[in-house]
């Protein structure tokens, strides 16, 4: 049986980040059933500092842009804020390298079968062999679908389909990203198309939903891009091609949902519910856990944890996935006069907790349909003492 003080499972940002972190203060196993870069993911933020270089960014936008259902156009001001992608191809290679390089870092490609806790560490039993760790850190094994779309709970799925394209002419602003553009069907729900241009004549497409259920078919979520790009930008199925596919599910459910956390064992990335609830951000709020965690470890501490978010915080989200649930009309235009009222830096700094209540009460307050909050207090009041009370 093979035995290592700290082990991590999963080769996306959540496994890959922590254990570069862990690797420099300690030896470190990295367990994955594909340690292979895979160009499947584009992960978004706003905040420079999370990236662990730079040099990983693909692209970046100073120019930013809501569109309503109407087509009104809230843009960001100059300087105000910018946006950041990054594939996940580039930073799966860049991280991996840096983990073979470090004589810190034990590598294996396995399949994790089961994995069992006790007082003195966790066994790990995979297609390769059993193993044993004094610390598990998680990633690979995701909450029971059970407990985090329970009925008891406000619970959504953010899902999604995105193209690269390439068109034949030049068409879009490759400074200007385009966050929710609600001129697309709202037919199935909650909805809006994301375009983050990289050239003139090349652009990510992605239609997002955030509601209860997938939709049927994949082809239904490529009916909505085709129509979206003909619709609003003129382009017909003639004048692009698509280069690269993306699709992905994101559970949004009120409070915080984990696998399992308890010393030694712990859940980290999606796996530890670290998708912002009500709007399904997690790259950035994967890695200031890392960071957090590496920080415990490296002082000889347990790297136990309060809840991710502020009680107040999982009030708004609570509040926000209900109005998102059952009135979906009434979300889009909240989410478009959020920004329009607010400005895009002060909306970015809300949505990374990063407020003060004050300026959370004026926030809330510049929504004109205001009265929607009062209304989701009252229809999520049972659950309202269990999410300020989570652990």
């Amino acid at each position: 049986m093979s035995t290592s003080p700290v082990t991590v499972t999963g080769a996306g940002p959540a496994g890959l980040s922590l254990a570069a972190l862990l690797s420099e203060h300690s030896e470190v196993s990295l367990i994955a059933d594909n340690l292979q870069p895979n160009d499947d993911k584009t992960w978004c933020f706003w905040d420079l500092h999370v990236a662990p270089t730079a040099d990983l960014i693909h692209h970046q936008w100073n120019q930013l842009r809501i569109i309503s259902k109407n087509g009104e156009n809230i843009l960001s001001k100059p300087g105000e804020s910018s946006y950041y992608c990054i594939r996940s191809d580039i930073y799966q290679q860049y991280m991996l390298e840096k983990l073979r390089n470090s004589s810190s870092v034990s590598l294996l490609e396995a399949k994790i079968t089961s994995f069992s806790a006790g007082t003195d560490g966790v066994e790990i039993e995979t297609d390769k062999g059993l193993f044993r760790t004094g610390l598990l850190f998680q990633s690979h094994s995701q909450p029971d679908d059970r407990i985090t779309y329970a009925d008891e709970r406000v619970s959504l799925k953010q899902h999604f389909l995105g193209w690269d394209i390439r068109c034949k002419e030049m068409v879009f602003n490759k400074d200007e990203a385009i966050l929710m553009d609600f001129r697309t069907n709202q037919d199935f729900g909650f909805a809006f198309v994301y375009v983050l241009p990289f050239s003139e004549t090349e652009a990510l497409v992605e239609v997002t939903y955030f509601t209860e259920s997938l939709l049927e078919t994949r082809a239904l979520y490529e009916l909505q891009i085709q129509e979206y790009l003909e619709k609003n930008w003129g382009l017909k199925d003639a004048s692009y091609t698509v280069e690269r596919q993306e699709f992905g599910v994101i559970p949004m459910a009120d409070g915080f949902v984990s696998a399992t956390n308890k010393h030694p064992l712990y859940s980290i990335g999606l796996a530890g519910g670290h998708a912002k609830a009500s709007t399904g951000y997690a790259f950035a709020r994967i890695h200031r856990d890392s960071a957090r965690i590496a920080s415990a470890i490296s002082k000889g501490e347990r790297p136990d944890r309060a809840p991710l978010s502020a009680a107040r915080f999982r009030f708004y989200d609570l509040l926000m996935l209900n109005i998102i649930r059952q009135r979906p009309e009434h979300a889009v235009t909240i989410f478009v006069d959020l920004f329009k009222k607010n400005g895009f830096k002060t909306m970015f700094d809300f949505l990374d907790e990063k407020t003060n209540l004050a300026e959370e009460v004026r926030i809330m307050a510049s929504v004109p349909s205001y009265t929607a909050f009062f209304k989701s207090i009252a229809q999520t009041r049972k659950r309202l003492g269990a999410i300020l009370n989570a652990k």
